[in-house]
Formats: C-alpha cells, sequence, structure tokens
C-alpha cells in the first residue's frame, strides 16, 4: 500500500541547508529527514516518454544507483540550465526530437515574447503572443536553449522548433522546449553513460524507454520533513515535487501559480495543458501529478513552492 503524507502549505524563513556537504539546489527545507521510501509505490517504467523525479533522500542520489534495471537504450534527460551537447544514438534521437516537437506553444509567461514556430503548406506559421502570422521566410533575433540572440532563418524545410525573443525577460528562462535545454544519459550495455548524474528531490526528467517492456523501479532513501521550498523561476521550467505525494497540484501538493500560469503535462499520447484562471480555479481542470511525476511550468512570474510533511 502507497503511503500517505500529511502536509500543508506553510511560510517560513526561507534556510540554506546542507546535504553531503553541497547545497539542496534550490530546495530549502525546516525540521529532520525521515520515512524510509520503502513504504512508497516502486516507478512503474513504461513503454515511451514518461515525466519523473525522486522526492528521496539517499547518500548519493545517483542515478546509476537509483536507475539500475531499467530497459536497454533507456535515455534518461534531466532539466539543467547549461547542459551539455546531448550525445543520444539512433534511433533514440529521432523518437527524442518528434516527442519534443508536441510541445505545445502559445500561452507563455507575460515576462517573455513568445514565437511558436509550425509548418503549413510550405509556409512558416507563426503564433506570436497569440496572434497568427505567415512567411515564407522569417528573421531573428531569437534565442534558443537561453544561448546569445542571433538573426535566425527558419525555413519550411527545418524541424519544427518554439523560440522565444530577447525583447523581454530573462535569458536563462527565455527558450522554449528544445534537446539542448536537457543533459542526456543513455543506458546501455547494463550502465549509464553517465552513473553519477544526480536526481535530487526537486529535479525533473524525461525517462524514455524505447522498448515495449515494462519494469518496477523502486527507489531507496528518507523523506525530507517540515517545510520544503522549491524556487520556480519565471518562464518555462521543469519541476517536481520536493516530497512523495500524488494528486491534486494545487489541493494535494500545495502549488500556488500566479493567474493564467500554465501547467503542461504528458499523459503518456500526448501534452496537455492547464491555466490557472483569476478565480483560483484551473481550466479545464486541476493537473493531477501522479506519484514520482513532474511537469513543465509557464509561469508570469518566479513562484516560491513551499510542502510541509507532517508524519502523524
Amino acid at each position: 500500500m502507497k503511503t500517505r503524507l500529511s502536509f500543508s502549505s506553510a511560510a517560513l524563513a526561507l534556510v540554506s541547508i546542507l546535504f553531503g556537504g553541497g547545497l539542496l539546489d534550490n530546495s530549502v527545507r525546516a525540521g529532520s529527514v525521515g520515512l524510509d521510501a520503502a513504504g512508497f509505490e516502486p516507478l512503474d517504467v513504461v513503454p515511451g516518454f514518461q515525466l519523473i523525479s525522486n522526492p528521496f533522500i539517499s547518500p548519493n542520489n545517483q542515478v546509476g544507483t537509483l536507475l539500475k534495471n531499467v530497459p536497454a537504450g533507456s535515455v534518461l534527460l534531466k532539466w539543467e540550465a547549461n547542459p551539455p551537447a546531448a550525445n543520444i544514438p539512433q534511433p533514440q534521437s529521432s523518437s527524442i526530437s518528434n516527442w519534443l516537437s508536441q510541445f505545445p506553444g502559445g500561452g507563455p509567461a507575460t515576462s517573455d515574447l513568445a514565437v511558436q514556430i509550425q509548418y503549413t503548406n510550405g509556409n512558416v506559421v507563426l503564433r506570436w503572443n497569440g496572434t497568427l502570422q505567415t512567411a515564407t521566410n522569417v528573421t531573428g533575433p531569437f534565442v534558443d536553449a537561453g544561448q546569445t540572440a542571433q538573426p535566425l532563418s527558419v525555413k519550411p524545410t527545418e524541424p519544427r522548433r518554439f523560440w522565444r525573443s530577447t525583447g523581454q525577460g530573462s535569458s536563462t528562462n527565455a527558450a522554449g522546449l528544445s534537446l539542448s535545454r536537457f543533459h542526456a544519459n543513455v543506458f546501455q550495455n547494463a550502465q549509464w553513460s553517465e552513473p553519477t548524474m544526480t536526481l535530487i528531490p526537486g529535479d525533473a526528467a524525461v525517462l524514455y524507454n524505447p522498448t515495449t517492456n515494462r519494469v518496477e523501479v523502486t527507489f531507496s532513501g528518507t523523506v525530507l520533513e517540515g517545510t520544503s521550498t522549491n524556487q520556480v523561476p519565471a518562464g518555462l521550467s521543469f519541476v517536481a515535487s520536493l516530497i512523495p505525494v500524488d494528486g491534486g497540484l494545487t489541493t494535494k501538493l500545495s502549488f500556488q501559480p500566479n493567474t493564467n500560469d500554465q501547467v503542461i503535462l504528458w499523459n503518456g499520447a500526448s501534452f496537455q495543458v492547464f491555466t490557472f484562471q483569476a478565480d483560483k480555479t484551473w481550466s479545464p481542470a486541476e493537473p493531477a501529478i501522479p506519484l514520482l511525476g513532474a511537469f513543465f511550468v509557464r509561469a508570469a512570474q518566479p513562484i516560491v513552492w513551499q510542502q510541509t510533511v507532517n508524519t502523524q
């Protein structure tokens, strides 16, 4: 049976913590570490793509230890600010690029000027902050994956891409979803190409299983108790709960977005977009986050996401 946690949103002074000699990324906690991961359901690794996270603290939280029995050829894509160039073998690379091309555009953070580029009947179709424009050749400057702005010539023969201009907003959060935003790790010959890559509470990753095999992965470690805080930046980001809990993003996971912020989930077949309304409700419904899951956020302003665990 899955362990259930009682938690609430609480405003505590932000404090830094050290774990294993290093700062625990953007997360901040108060209280102690308790509850063993053995009391929770394992990660069900399904064929295809899924958004995953690891809300448990272990001595190293390394992928080589956490994900030891995934199917051969699996690829883990971890969202990072400045990831190294991806080195993914075929056909995984083509499959991942095709999956990324499905990521929905539009509805950007108000601090960024967004451009969605599609291709229709040989023309470039742009959705510029919701307004459609058509042209056979489009020039920049645009930004890809937080890099320096430069003139860009987009032709209908190129793959579909998502861009944001540098006219407004932070360049570090200005990129749309592209492979260059992810740090790729490939499972071959019974080991990961980067076994020391870490996956700690709050980190989000895409796990691609190219086979038809389905396996279960049991994480190890303990749960952060007290109040934990994840700093969600403005713009597009990829985040996960700091504690192992599932259910409604606001009602169960205490995530409090800004009006018109969007959450994007992958349901196994397509991306789904959820928008937070001015009346504090979600459209079309409150997104439900699975245990050990993750989600994308388009935020107009930074969000301080606090979760409190009471193990009583």
